[in-house]
């Protein structure tokens, strides 16, 4: 995975590698949550976007248009602690991509509840 010490193009990157590896998982329908609002913004705008992340939005938009449903929504960072969690994992790990079937015990709980938070929040708008 490319290195870098800017946040957005970070999450980028995490989303167009999770938009990949999720397509070749046969996912076919996909709910992305990101708490970057600058990133939900430009992956649900209609126009090209210019500037140092352009060609990786790009990418990412190239995936969102295949043959299948994804609905790129903004969580606030605190319903998001499960993502939190496994990034504040990732570097102690000693490899640049870990395919996750289940979760880890240690984060079960925690993506349990951003499900119950998330799921009460829409259901009452």
């Amino acid at each position: 995975m490319t290195q870098t010490d800017n946040a957005i193009e970070a999450e980028l990157w995490a989303i167009y590698l999770g938009l990949k590896w999720a397509y070749h998982q046969g996912n076919r329908k996909l709910l992305l949550l990101s708490d970057s609002k600058q990133a939900v913004e430009w992956l649900n705008e209609q126009h090209v976007i210019l500037g140092d992340c352009g060609t990786l939005i790009k990418w990412c938009k190239d995936w969102l248009e295949k043959d299948w449903s994804v609905i790129v929504e903004h969580i606030p960072r605190e319903e998001n602690a499960a993502a939190d969690w496994l990034a504040r994992e990732a570097p102690r790990r000693l490899c640049d991509w870990i395919d996750l079937h289940h979760p880890p015990k240690e984060v079960r709980d925690i993506l349990c509840a951003n499900i119950e938070t998330f799921v009460s929040a829409n259901v009452s708008h």
